[in-house]
């Protein structure tokens, strides 16, 4: 599988294993949040067993910071990576 050329937006749930009916919830915050591409593809990086990095590919690659929230502590700032 090839991951879509652009900048994504990436946040962390952390200890994903105990929060998997977050997921959804985080894409929507994400989403709602940022602009995401309209052909563009939502990811999910199991970065280790703990940690899971949702990303959406951005619309605009002007997007340099956002901050993402959450009333449980889950999310961390996201930050705008490139893929090519």
């Amino acid at each position: 599988m090839m991951i879509q050329g652009g900048k994504h937006a990436r946040t962390k749930l952390l200890n994903w294993p105990d929060h998997t009916d977050q997921t959804g919830r985080v894409f929507i915050e994400l989403m709602r949040d940022l602009p995401m591409a309209p052909n563009g593809s939502a990811v999910e990086y199991y970065h280790s067993q703990s940690e899971l990095h949702p990303l959406i590919l951005l619309a605009n690659s002007k997007t340099r910071r956002c901050e993402a929230s959450s009333s449980q502590n889950l999310l961390h700032k996201c930050s705008i990576h490139p893929r090519t």
